[in-house]
């Protein structure tokens, strides 16, 4: 765009020049020029400029009170004046969208998300496709592909971009800003806490039975959508691969999930991948990947290691009920779009929700 606008105003000034070596009389002709100029200028805002400031330039050149090389040196003023302007409002752009790369500078999933480690699955388990059909067709219709879009352009050619600037030409579109990489991130950053107490580090075998009368659809909708608000696909930001990955935002809840007939009285992250065993993260809040970097841990209970050894033989949920509460285990596998950033394969085993409910009253 800059290349044909600076084009133009050059052909501009050497047909004025023309124009003005043909004396007053030719007047028709570069007013009709100017007008053409205008009307193209429209579509090249430096040249647009350009044209304007030349009509009270070529009118003064007529009523004779500017020579010929005045009008000539005028002309010329006038062209260069609009670059000047534009090109500094092109800098200021070319300098916001590099603070803009530092920040959402690109990141390696490294050391951040470990690869996960191959399970030997119960070959009577098969994987339940459809389970994983449906959750990835819910992970890409939640993903912001507006602001993975504005990621993308951010880290494009920066050259071609200062050279397509839209202030040199009609290429009108939408570029990455402060406000555009925000759109469509529905939620902050408030710390939601437990509903209730957290379950005991103690339970033991003897505390479990296999509860009774329960509807399995509903935990099963109960875990999808916990899993759907906690790793928040709107967060994901651009992916290149597992070492190149810009304006990612952190997995964590944004609401306390919901079950039909039961209350909710905590969540746990039962953590596989940043420890050499099995580990439960400890907090008074729902869990938050980046808070829970510095939040104490323990082993898991009798019912977590029960219903770990299911779900690594394929079962994605795991039920009991103890004393106190109902609990619930739920897998976190590897979908489609998770492979790119954790690595691994589809359907490896990344962690577990651990649920304590209670009945409503």
């Amino acid at each position: 765009m800059l290349i044909i606008a600076v084009f133009l105003s050059i052909l501009l000034v050497g047909l004025v020049d023309v124009a003005a070596k043909g004396g007053a009389q030719s007047i028709h002709r570069p007013c009709l020029l100017l007008f053409w100029a205008l009307v193209f200028g429209i579509l090249f805002p430096p040249v647009f400029f350009h044209a304007l400031l030349l009509i009270p330039i070529w009118l003064v050149w007529v009523r004779g009170h500017l020579s010929v090389r005045g009008l000539i040196l005028c002309s010329s003023v006038a062209a260069i004046a609009p670059y000047g302007f534009f090109v500094s409002f092109a800098v200021g752009k070319h300098k916001k969208k590099e603070e803009l790369r530092t920040q959402y500078a690109f990141e390696s999933m490294e050391n951040r998300v470990p690869v996960p480690q191959k399970t030997k699955r119960d070959p009577a388990i098969p994987l339940d496709e459809s389970f994983f059909k449906q959750i990835e067709q819910q992970v890409a219709d939640n993903t912001n592909g507006f602001r993975t879009a504005m990621l993308d352009r951010l880290h494009s050619e920066t050259v071609r971009d200062f050279i397509n600037s839209p202030g040199f030409g009609a290429g009108r579109r939408i570029d990455p800003s402060a406000s555009t990489l925000a759109i469509n991130l529905n939620r902050t950053d408030e710390v939601l806490p437990q509903p209730g107490p957290l379950p005991s580090s103690t339970l033991s075998t003897t505390d479990l039975t296999e509860p009774q009368d329960i509807w399995m659809d509903d935990f099963r909708t109960l875990h999808t959508a916990s899993m759907l608000d906690f790793v928040y696909p709107r967060g994901f930001g651009f992916v290149v691969n597992r070492n190149k990955v810009a304006g990612f935002l952190s997995h964590g809840f944004s609401e306390p999930p919901q079950v039909k007939n039961r209350s909710l009285q905590s969540v746990v992250l039962i953590g596989l991948l940043m420890h050499a065993e099995p580990i439960a993260y400890v907090s008074n809040e729902l869990p938050r990947m980046d808070r829970l970097a510095k939040a104490p841990t323990r082993s898991l209970n009798s019912f977590e290691e029960l219903g770990l050894d299911e779900i690594r033989n394929g079962r994605d949920l795991f039920i009991r009920q103890g004393p106190h509460a109902l609990h619930l285990l739920g897998a976190i596998r590897s979908v489609e779009q998770c492979v790119k950033c954790h690595g691994g394969e589809r359907g490896d085993l990344l962690g577990a929700f651990s649920y304590s409910l209670q009945k409503k009253q």
